[in-house]
């Protein structure tokens, strides 16, 4: 048996079946992502029932709250707490007085009158807030997202910032469309011709479909469920290096491309602080949607930490050797 520890895989002889149940098991050497139960009498997460009671009777994803408060996380440090609160204070004023004026908010275009052209000491900090509140932490209505205005600040002084984090924390709490027409036949509309250079989520830009009863689509799912998706190509658009056509190990060193360093850090355990939340973050529990064996996955513990703590343990280094990489287009199985 070979372990990975700093990121849980380990490979071991195991009896593996399709996930659909059907076929005969097969005794092979199996890759899984830990931790894993011991035994069959381990303790083994659990969906609650409350969870699988709530599933609507109508797929109306528009529907949905998202209206979320911004709690941001930094790793270093360009910027005084002085001149934060300076500019933080100017912009939370800007923003106040669009909201006692006629429009009675601080929508996009009001925003862009007020500061296009200003040559204030401030308007690029202005800026970062508009491009941030529209297109990496939108809510619900078209406005200037306050508590995206300490990003902005310390963006503009070349502060270098994780935003994926936050953003998946806050894509967790939230179901993903892109997510379910990518995985259920059934959800799909017509994709859309990528242009080069877009990404593969453009393919779904102003689609629109209808499902009657997504239960019943939930239920019958189990042999159409795409568990990989993103190893398909598709017409202009570029593979990841880490969907290499052959397995691979891949030496993890100062050396790594940063596409494997990336790959790796959605194969750990974690905790995501983001929009007003932290959020567990558990790939051993869909090891498949990374070409990984599925076993019974274990409980893991919250950390229950500040977000700053929790923070610092998502960034701590890379430590094991080496990473694998299944095959491309490698199908997984679960023990039986």
């Amino acid at each position: 048996m070979e372990e990975f520890e700093d990121f849980g895989f380990v490979e071991r002889e195991e009896l593996m079946i399709s996930p659909s149940g059907e076929g005969e098991p097969t005794f092979r050497s199996a890759h899984f992502l830990q931790p894993t139960v011991t035994s069959i009498d381990g303790p083994v997460f659990e969906i609650p029932n409350h969870c699988i009671s709530s599933i609507p009777p109508t797929f109306e994803p528009k529907n949905w709250p998202l209206e979320a408060t911004l709690f941001w996380a930094l790793q270093f440090f360009r910027v005084s707490k002085e001149e934060l609160k300076r500019i933080e204070q100017k912009l939370n004023q800007a923003k106040k007085e669009l909201n006692r004026s006629a429009s009675k908010k601080a929508s996009y275009g009001q925003w862009m009158k007020k500061f296009m052209g200003t040559g204030l000491d401030f308007e690029h900090e202005a800026f970062l807030a508009l491009w941030l509140s529209s297109f990496v932490f939108p809510v619900s209505s078209p406005v200037i997202v306050e508590a995206v205005f300490p990003i902005a600040i310390h963006m503009s002084r070349g502060t270098r910032i994780a935003l994926a984090p936050p953003i998946l924390a806050s894509i967790y709490r939230d179901l993903v469309q892109i997510w379910a027409w990518e995985r259920f036949i059934e959800f799909r509309p017509k994709a859309n011709l990528i242009n080069i250079g877009e990404p593969r989520c453009a393919q779904w830009h102003k689609q629109n479909t209808g499902v009657g009863n997504v239960r019943t689509v939930l239920d019958s799912a189990r042999v159409s469920f795409d568990w990989r998706p993103y190893v398909k190509t598709l017409k202009n658009w570029k593979l990841p290096e880490f969907y290499a056509e052959k397995e691979m190990c891949v030496w993890v060193d100062a050396d790594l491309p940063e596409e494997f360093g990336s790959f790796a850090l959605c194969l750990r355990t974690s905790e995501l602080v983001g929009i007003d939340c932290v959020e567990h973050y558990l790939p051993h529990r869909v090891a498949m949607q990374f070409g990984m064996d599925q076993d019974l996955p274990a409980c893991v513990a919250r950390a229950n930490d500040a977000p700053h703590v929790v923070w610092s343990c998502y960034c701590k280094p890379i430590t094991c050797e080496k990473l694998y990489i299944r095959p491309q287009l490698f199908e997984a199985v679960v023990t039986t």
